[in-house]
């Protein structure tokens, strides 16, 4: 047996970059999915928490990346809803953390209901700037998010942390 690196043996950095790559793959897929069966809800920014949540800054800005111009691309508003949401996503979380645990129940509950109401404004005033009509604040919209966060939330969190064996900051 050859010990050499060009061997064909993968590293195990190299299997675990490749199962997060998948990991991230499926989630984005199911959350275009989502989006698709229920319209106009946001399934992308419970993925960007979690990787805040393990301190993965670069996978957070990377998958955000891809998220902005896949729905740049593909919404019904002018360009600049998404950039202000992701913006949004992680100023919300710098402040949050000020204040409590990130990994804690109720920063995360809080977390999302704060970006749940900074999304229908954003909404709001985006769509009156081109004239849509749009209800403002609309109660079912709101609830239907923020149990779209929660939900998605609390199935990639656990498993996250199971398959990448990463510790959640906690400041």
């Amino acid at each position: 047996m050859s010990t050499h690196s060009g061997s064909g043996f993968r590293t195990r950095s190299q299997i675990q970059s490749m199962n997060s790559f998948c990991f991230w793959l499926g989630y984005f897929l199911i959350s275009v999915w989502g989006q698709e069966f229920v319209p106009g809800t946001d399934f992308f920014s419970p993925g960007l928490l979690v990787l805040l949540q393990f301190n993965r800054l670069k996978s957070a800005l990377f998958l955000g990346l891809v998220i902005l111009f896949v729905q740049e691309g593909t919404g019904s508003l002018n360009f600049g809803l998404v950039i202000l949401l992701e913006l949004g996503i992680f100023l919300l979380f710098i402040l949050g953390t000020w204040l409590l645990t990130p990994t804690n129940l109720f920063f995360v509950f809080v977390y999302f209901l704060g970006l749940t109401i900074y999304r229908s404004a954003l909404i709001w005033v985006l769509g009156n700037l081109q004239e849509i009509v749009v209800e403002f604040f609309s109660i079912k919209m709101l609830v239907v998010q923020l149990v779209v966060y929660l939900s998605m939330w609390a199935l990639v969190f656990p498993v996250y942390k199971k398959l990448f064996g990463h510790e959640p900051v906690q400041q």
